[in-house]
């Protein structure tokens, strides 16, 4: 009988061992998937929920009543080509670059020679002209070597919307698009882009970096991703509400995830592979149930520190 039992619990132990290692297996794999994913870059979804209010010219928005400032993100402040931009290879193999330069203000993209040398000054001029109020965005080209092979306007600032997606069971933001106008040069090619902002207390404040899988949704839509704090406000404070809020949700998470895999691996091991009781297959339980006697313990210690009083352990 001794023997069966053991027999049982050997056995037990070793599927369980087993099982845990497929998982753990399968969690790794899924891992490297999401990790590899994220390096290669892929088209996101534009968000699609109307923020409550947009003003293109500090950068800040309300959406589902939490104040977003994403001036800095979208270069509101001033352009800089070295930095305002996002690019990838062309994908023809060729080598050449093909890059997304833009700025989210009111005056828009600077004088083209500015952006780069075969920039048209009609296509960008250095003053929009009357009831423009600028171009967003550029589309340029570069050789394998360096040298310019193109440049086009690629959407227009007038009617600029913000929109996003909740996260959290809709108590904070997820991420923002700001969404361009489209652009219809000369010839009547259309063309248009956005940016999209996966918010997080977490993410930067500065120092950005854009990324792009070049057209989204449709034929000449360009996108841009990147990820950024979008609630600080100016000053380069956080909004209180936003961050505790979302702080808090994580730290609940996290605690509820750490507990119930705690009780329940703790349970089923004691169970499955120690073949407790029924009554013994809590995972420390005296720890567990002395924890009201200790807390017993420790407001009696306060109480006869405060009474000046002798005190006696329970």
């Amino acid at each position: 009988e001794h023997y069966r039992h053991s027999h049982t619990r050997w056995a037990t132990s070793t599927v369980l061992k087993k099982t845990i290692a497929v998982i753990d297996r399968h969690t790794m794999f899924t891992t490297a998937v999401t990790i590899g994913v994220a390096l290669i870059g892929v088209a996101v979804a534009q968000d699609t929920t109307p923020c409550d209010s947009f003003d293109i010219t500090t950068g800040i928005g309300r959406c589902m009543n939490i104040t977003v400032s994403i001036g800095p993100v979208i270069c509101s402040a001033g352009f800089d080509a070295s930095k305002c931009k996002a690019s990838k290879p062309k994908g023809d193999g060729s080598g050449d670059i093909e890059t997304y330069f833009f700025r989210g203000s009111p005056t828009g993209l600077p004088v083209g020679t500015s952006i780069q040398s075969d920039c048209s000054t009609d296509d960008f001029p250095a003053t929009p002209g009357a009831g423009s109020i600028g171009l967003a965005m550029a589309q340029t080209y570069q050789t394998a070597a360096g040298a310019p092979a193109g440049c086009y306007p690629a959407a227009d600032l007038q009617g600029t919307t913000l929109t996003y997606t909740s996260k959290f069971g809709g108590i904070a933001i997820g991420s923002l698009s700001v969404n361009f106008q489209t652009h219809t040069d000369g010839s009547g090619t259309q063309r248009d882009g956005f940016i999209r902002i996966t918010c997080d207390v977490t993410n930067p404040t500065s120092g950005f970096v854009y990324t792009t899988v070049g057209d989204q949704g449709h034929a000449s839509q360009y996108e841009i991703d990147v990820a950024a704090d979008c609630t600080p406000v100016p000053g380069g404070s956080s909004t209180p509400a936003a961050e505790a809020s979302e702080t808090g949700w994580i730290l609940i998470g996290i605690l509820c995830g750490v507990s119930a895999g705690y009780f329940g691996g703790g349970y089923v091991y004691n169970w499955k592979v120690k073949g407790a009781e029924a009554g013994e297959r809590v995972p420390q339980k005296d720890f567990w149930l002395g924890i009201p006697g200790l807390i017993k313990d420790g407001f009696g210690f306060v109480k006869a520190k405060v009474k000046k009083e002798e005190y006696t352990p329970i």
